[in-house]
């Protein structure tokens, strides 16, 4: 845990692939401000909402729940290009 109170650079965005909800504890350490849901991790959008911006990550329009953006590879890597990525 220490690398994570130690931390220096700023963590912009954070892509979630796992459904665990520990996962949501991870965000809040460190309160990126573009959280990306793929694969399982779509399973935590209703509860990542409060965290950050949610962008679900897929093709499919119809797995994205009401109130949140899809994002594809480019999207990602627009935003994220250069700075520092959680991934969990």
């Amino acid at each position: 845990m220490d690398e994570v109170f130690n931390k220096e650079d700023e963590v912009i965005c954070a892509l979630v692939t796992t459904p665990d909800e520990n996962a949501l504890e991870i965000l809040k350490i460190f309160k990126p401000r573009h959280i990306f849901l793929a694969m399982e991790g779509r399973r935590l959008a209703a509860k990542a909402a409060t965290l950050g911006e949610v962008r679900i990550c897929t093709y499919l329009p119809w797995e994205i729940p009401p109130g949140f953006k899809a994002s594809g590879p480019l999207t990602f890597l627009e935003i994220c290009a250069n700075r520092p990525v959680l991934v969990v």
